[in-house]
């Protein structure tokens, strides 16, 4: 069976998956993921895996699933851009209206303080920090831990809410 074929087999499938996912904004973009999922599937393909339709079904969910959870993950990242701008937190540590970064993270280790320009400021991933500072995701998560439970008190001590 062609690929085209498989697709317009299993086109009212992913229909089906887009609307049960509530998928309605970047329609096109997941259409577009599902499908080349559905590629993947059809290659991966054991039959001793169980049925052809629920395989695919489960394979599709999953990595509609995953890019959801990606494109939230990265819209929560620009309103932490965002808020951060707007507050007048600036990565120069000029002090507007806002907090003065500067003096916010002076408080953190080296380490810490990668991570909240990483994260805050380059909107990079745990693991692409990790990636580039050549350590585990897991290690990049104990700097966030302690740097976000540092910022707290440190805001907290400021009198301003966070």
């Amino acid at each position: 069976m062609t690929y085209s074929e498989l697709l317009k087999a299993y086109k009212p499938m992913i229909l089906h998956l887009l609307k049960r996912l509530s998928i309605y904004r970047n329609y096109e973009e997941y259409f577009q993921t599902a499908c080349i999922a559905l590629w993947e599937a059809s290659e991966q393909y054991n039959p001793s895996k169980g049925p052809m339709d629920a395989y695919f079904y489960l394979f599709i969910k999953g990595r509609l699933m995953n890019e959801m959870t990606r494109q939230n993950r990265f819209l929560q990242r620009e309103e932490l851009k965002d808020m951060s701008l707007s507050e007048g937190i600036s990565h120069e540590g000029e002090k507007e209206e806002g907090y003065d970064w500067a003096d916010l993270i002076s408080s953190l280790t080296p380490n810490q303080k990668k991570w909240v320009i990483g994260y805050a400021f380059q909107g990079l991933s745990i693991a692409e920090i990790a990636c580039k500072e050549r350590v585990t995701p897991a290690a990049v998560k104990s700097w966030r831990r302690a740097a976000v439970q540092k910022l707290r008190v440190k805001i907290k001590n400021l009198g301003k809410p966070y």
